[in-house]
């Protein structure tokens, strides 16, 4: 607007040198002046009802430039009106209107009418004008142009104009529990009364009197144990309503069924480490101090062979070197550790650079992370590391997966040297595995009231189901 405006006084000084407009131009000064030019200098909205609205005006100077924005609404195209039928340059741009008259020697007298004639999108709904902006036809500025429509403001009242700027009073509501037009917006009660507060009592009878006391419904039915009106519910041995002795799991009623490795009433017998019911525990001593369930379990030797692949699953491992070996079965997103007994000069290759990872490291730390969102997974050598003295060890490792979440990564130091074995490791599981070391998620596990071996370990009932509810009346 400002480039703009520059380029009208630029045209309005240079058209300033004949000698007419000089006199045209000293009159409107004088006018200016002398303080004559008096009124409510406005713009106005009138909804056409077919999806265009005039923009009104009064005036008490001729209009040679004005400005405006929609609103909530965007404007589509100017049709008509004043601006258009005196020859204004019109410029829709969705919120804003421009229109130029002057510049091409042309006004609106002063007066009132349609400046404007648009059509608009509303979104949601049209509010109205503001941002508004006119000049005379000497590209003076109208200091007291307002936009200015009397109406119901109060958006909750039922004859609420979105678009008025001020209140004239005229504001209507719904009567209380109706809408504006006329509609209960509330309940009807039994009775039929809007908002009423008339209800059914039990038996479906408007403002009755219920239920008589003591009976359960409106048929003279009471409720049994359950309290099942009408009901044919009954006390177990247990005094269990409708129970079945479900309460007596074999040890009495209300009393814990069997129990314990052993399943027998109050026992609490667990598996011990090397799965015997009760039984002690590791009592082997090994060459090495150590108590294990077998003597073939013992370790007779031997060592890691320095491949990654038969590291234990989650472990890192650094080399004397400086190579950095992993073994992970989950997607590798970030990682970051701390180097013990050398210092780090550069980090570089392995898998995290093939993956394309952005790889940093200080004198003992190292971190590094995609921007791609790129991982890494399996086992092999994590990067390469640069070092001033010799590796003994990692520490603070901090490894993530793609969801940003930590796994829970070890730092292995080469001692062992056997492969993982993979079994179930649950000892309540039928198919524990007391040499597994890895759990392979194939545990199995005794249907309920059966031992592994399929025995029932509840009580049968009289119909002969293991652990069943059924029981025999007085009669047997």
């Amino acid at each position: 607007m400002s480039l703009f405006l520059l380029i009208k006084y630029d045209k309005l000084y240079s058209d300033v040198q004949n000698s007419k407009l000089k006199t045209n131009l000293k009159i409107a000064i004088l006018i200016l002046m002398s303080g004559i030019l008096l009124g409510e200098n406005t713009l106005s909205l009138e909804d056409n009802g077919d999806g265009t609205w005039n923009v009104n005006f009064e005036s008490d100077v001729a209009i040679g430039y004005f400005q405006f924005e929609l609103d909530n609404a965007i404007i589509v195209n100017a049709l008509g009106g004043d601006a258009i039928d005196f020859g204004f340059m019109v410029f829709p741009a969705q919120l804003t209107v421009f229109g130029y008259g002057s510049l091409i020697g042309t006004s609106i007298p002063a007066g009132s009418g349609t400046l404007l004639v648009m059509e608009i999108l509303e979104d949601p709904v049209f509010t109205g004008l503001s941002g508004v902006y006119v000049e005379n036809e000497i590209n003076n500025e109208i200091d007291d142009f307002t936009y200015f429509v009397e109406g119901c403001i109060t958006q909750d009242a039922c004859n609420w104009l979105p678009y008025a700027s001020d209140d004239d009073g005229s504001c209507t509501y719904a009567e209380e529990d109706y809408d504006c037009d006329g509609n209960c917006i509330v309940e009807t009660d039994c009775a039929g009364e809007c908002g009423g507060s008339a209800v059914e009592d039990e038996c479906g009878v408007c403002e009755g009197v219920g239920i008589p006391i003591g009976d359960c419904d409106c048929n003279g039915n009471i409720n049994d144990c359950a309290g099942e009106c009408g009901g044919s519910a009954v006390l177990d041995d247990c005094g269990d309503c409708n129970g079945g002795n479900a309460a007596d799991l074999g040890c009495g009623c209300d009393e814990p069924g069997p129990s314990g490795c052993d399943n027998t009433c109050g026992s609490t017998l667990e598996y011990d480490a090397c799965g015997v019911c009760g039984g002690d525990g590791a009592d082997v001593l090994c060459g090495d101090g150590s108590l294990v369930c077998d003597e073939s379990e013992c370790d007779t030797g031997g060592g890691w062979n320095g491949d990654a692949c038969t590291m234990p699953d989650y472990t890192i491992h650094v080399t004397s070197s400086g190579s950095v070996l992993y073994n992970s079965s989950s997607d590798i997103a970030g990682f970051q550790f701390h180097v013990d007994g050398a210092i780090i000069l550069s980090g570089s290759g392995g898998e995290a650079e093939a993956a394309g990872f952005m790889i940093s490291t200080s004198a003992s730390t190292v971190l590094g992370f995609s921007l791609t969102g790129a991982t890494f997974s399996g086992c092999g050598t994590m990067l390469e590391l640069e070092l001033d003295g010799m590796a003994t060890g990692l520490s603070d490792i901090v490894i993530s997966d793609a969801f940003g979440e930590e796994l829970s990564f070890e730092y292995f130091d080469g001692s062992g040297g056997s492969e993982d074995v993979y079994g179930c490791m649950d000892m309540s599981a039928c198919n524990y595995n007391s040499d597994a070391t890895m759990n392979d998620d194939s545990c199995t596990y005794a249907e309920e009231n059966y031992d592994c071996d399929g025995n029932c370990t509840a009580d049968i009932d009289c119909a002969g189901e293991c652990g069943g509810s059924a029981v025999e009346d007085e009669c047997g």
